[in-house]
């Protein structure tokens, strides 16, 4: 946000040109039949970053930045993973 990147510029930058680089595009980095459906849903609620949000130890050297957008549902092959910050029963 605070570059000025539109949200296609963005998702290029993070996922679909990554997935370029590395040579596992159109299997990753693309939302298309017969791609892995790996997604990310990010809230733009700003928010302070704390350490128990980041499933790390007790110690993060993130703890108190401020960020823009923090992701909500992670979707790994078409399943939810993790949701508003919990695992879900499998």
């Amino acid at each position: 946000m605070k570059r000025g990147y539109s949200l296609s510029d963005f998702v290029g930058l993070i996922s679909t040109n990554a997935a370029k680089i590395l040579g596992m595009y159109p299997r990753k980095g693309a939302l298309a039949v017969g791609s892995d459906a790996d997604i990310v849903l990010l809230d733009p609620k700003k928010r302070t970053l704390k350490a128990e949000a980041l499933h790390e130890s007790d110690y993060t050297p993130w703890e108190g930045r401020d960020v823009d957008v923090w992701p909500s549902v992670t979707i790994l092959r078409g399943k939810v993973v993790v949701e508003n910050g919990k695992f879900p029963a499998t």
